[in-house]
Formats: C-alpha cells, sequence, structure tokens
C-alpha cells in the first residue's frame, strides 16, 4: 500500500458503541474525527490502530510477495533436478 494514497477507516468508540469516529490518511497525514484528536491534536488511539493495520497490511503484502518469489524458485529448481 502505497501511503500517499487517501485511506479512511471506521473506528467504534470504546465508551459508547453507538459513536464511531473516522480516521482519514492522506499523502502519510493522519487525522480522526475523535474529540481527542480535533481538540487536542494529540494523536490518538484511533489513529495508532488505523497505523497498526495499515502497517499489518504493508507486512501481509511484502510476505506475500516472498512467497511467490520462494515458490517460484523452488518450483524451477525442482524442474530443473528431476531433468538430471
Amino acid at each position: 500500500m502505497d501511503i500517499s494514497q487517501f485511506r479512511t477507516w471506521t473506528m467504534q468508540s470504546e465508551s459508547d458503541p453507538d459513536i464511531q469516529y473516522k480516521v482519514m490518511c492522506e499523502n502519510g497525514k493522519f487525522f480522526c474525527t475523535c474529540p481527542d484528536h480535533q481538540f487536542r491534536k494529540n494523536e490518538c488511539k484511533h489513529i495508532k490502530k488505523a497505523k497498526r493495520q495499515l502497517a499489518g497490511e504493508q507486512q501481509m503484502s511484502k510476505l506475500f510477495v516472498f512467497c511467490v518469489i520462494a515458490f517460484g524458485y523452488f518450483m524451477r529448481r525442482g524442474k530443473s533436478v528431476k531433468k538430471q
């Protein structure tokens, strides 16, 4: 995932299940609609959670690419061994 893209997440309030907040990331800058971020300009728990999810997606993407490359390598290696 390219962090320059626009992303949004919907996060549920822990104190009131009827309230949801939007976390947005645009060009690497995070914003949240929760009061903590709006008034204090802190990196709130909703932004931290979105960053963890984004980091997890990036790790999974790297792992997938690694597995595809490794699979191709071992398939080619296995085929060359059978021909000998």
